[in-house]
């Protein structure tokens, strides 16, 4: 039978020809959508009461020589730590989610009250899932799409061509693994080069997570023989890891996009910012609300190309793209050469304000209508932490 089905015949009964069968049974699907431990990493508490966090960072000072009795004029003498900066994150984003239900007309198409209620909790529950969501893709490409703290934070690790390319992955990991442990001594030393203040810091691997494209963190893990067969060795540099597909990892775009007339072979550019995008006009628009010429794209799909047609399975409608041009901060351009990105755990503060569900029943209509209202930061690094991208090329 095709789907989807839009007609159901119910069969009569071999039996008794004035009887039909009945349905057997009914069951609503749930839906199954990545979790965000990576997000709750970065999670920080809000309360309802202001809507800034202030952090503080100072260097430290140097010692001098000790003169003895020679020290006694300078008893009055002040040195005031003048190196303080400052940096704030603020809540300014708020995202409204909602569904409609009813208890009524709805259930005459169901055959007893556990599959509605299955199907009513289905609804309601996404719209949780759809924050959840939200959450993995705006972390997902605020990583991905990370700018070096430092020139030394942006590393380039070349790897030796084997004559096989069994050799060649082995090769590739074991140089990796190699530069890890290097990295992590460098960071753990007390140095000024990972930060973009020019501060003196010294870093624990224990505190850093790496987030790796998962095509390049395979070749370490399964391609690699020595690391797969002699488990003392320590191939992750002593971080957290995580592993995220390719198309999170790029730069974001440095100038406007002319969209393709057709879809392309390889998607290399994707959208930056989840949200509902105007494809009427000639250029692309991030618009606050959906209309009739919007679609909604997510943190990580492909760019639209011109005479694309989306299909709003929820709304129930159509869209056909119109446009010709995407704005540059709305993309970035995919590039698998990066390995991962190294931050620290507290670099990238995700501030929730508030998450309030709530739903009104309209009494006319004999509907119910839930919201799922929440707001957060803007996302910003800082610069108290060191933001390191590693790529990956092999020698010609």
């Amino acid at each position: 039978m095709a789907f989807p089905v839009t007609s159901i015949t119910l069969n009569q009964n071999i039996i008794t020809a004035a009887l039909f069968n009945m349905i057997i049974s009914q069951q609503v699907f749930d839906s199954k959508v990545a979790n965000t431990e990576l997000a709750d990493r970065f999670r920080v508490d809000g309360t309802l009461y202001g809507d800034t966090k202030v952090y503080h960072s100072f260097d430290i000072g140097s010692p001098e020589d000790w003169l003895n009795d020679d020290e006694a004029p300078d008893l009055l003498k002040l040195n005031r730590n003048k190196s303080g900066k400052t940096q704030t994150i603020t809540m300014g984003i708020y995202k409204l989610i909602y569904i409609t239900t009813d208890q009524y007309l709805s259930k005459q198409a169901f055959m007893a009250e556990g599959t509605f209620a299955e199907y009513t909790s289905f609804l309601t529950g996404s719209l949780r899932k759809i924050k959840r969501v939200y959450d993995r893709s705006l972390i997902n490409n605020k990583i991905g799409t990370l700018v070096p703290s430092t020139s030394r934070c942006n590393i380039t690790i070349t790897t030796p061509k084997g004559a096989t390319t069994e050799e060649t992955n082995r090769l590739e990991a074991q140089t990796i693994a190699k530069e890890l442990v290097i990295l992590k001594a460098d960071l753990e030393d007390n140095n000024r080069d990972f930060n973009a203040l020019g501060y003196l810091r010294s870093y624990s691997a224990s505190d850093l997570i790496a987030v790796w494209n998962v095509k390049q963190h395979a070749k370490l893990t399964k391609l690699d023989l020595p690391t797969i067969f002699h488990k003392d060795i320590d191939a992750t540099g002593g971080f957290k890891e995580y592993d995220l597909p390719e198309k999170w990892f790029g730069e974001m775009a440095s100038s406007d996009l002319t969209l393709p007339s057709s879809e392309p072979d390889n998607v290399v550019n994707r959208i930056a910012i989840s949200g509902w995008y105007d494809v009427s006009e000639a250029e692309v628009a991030l618009v606050q609300k959906p209309s009739s010429d919007t679609v909604f794209l997510w943190a990580g799909d492909p760019v639209p190309y011109k005479g694309q047609v989306y299909n709003d399975n929820v709304r129930g409608v159509s869209v056909t793209v119109a446009s010709t041009t995407l704005p540059s901060e709305y993309y970035y351009v995919v590039d698998d050469t990066i390995a991962f990105m190294l931050l620290d755990a507290s670099s990238l503060p995700f501030m929730s304000g508030f998450e309030v569900g709530t739903e009104f029943y309209n009494q006319r209509s004999l509907t119910t209508t839930n919201y799922l209202i929440f707001g957060h930061n803007n996302l910003e690094f800082l610069e108290e932490y060191p933001r390191i991208r590693v790529k990956v090329t092999t020698s010609a």
